[in-house]
């Protein structure tokens, strides 16, 4: 199984102008691997998995998500989509 984890801040969603966006081309991404075999999504955040299920709810892509997590959890994913190194 391969897991890949998106964070929300930067990522799924953008900053723009004190407001802040879904990020379409990212949730597109996310929504097309999540129909892929073998391959598991995660959304997390540093601000914790309150958060990031937040956020899941607001973007509707709880029926692409395996798990919501706060990094500071061992999850160890394979692949991560963030917005910073």
């Amino acid at each position: 199984m391969i897991k890949i984890a998106f964070d929300i801040d930067g990522c799924l969603v953008k900053r723009d102008m004190h407001l802040d966006r879904p990020n379409y081309p990212i949730i597109r991404l996310l929504k097309l691997l999540s129909q892929l075999k073998n391959v598991e999504i995660i959304v997390w955040s540093s601000r914790g998995k309150e958060y990031a299920e937040h956020w899941g709810r607001r973007l509707e892509i709880n029926p692409y998500v395996k798990e919501y997590s706060s990094k500071l959890q061992p999850i160890n994913p394979d692949i991560t989509i963030e917005d910073s190194p």
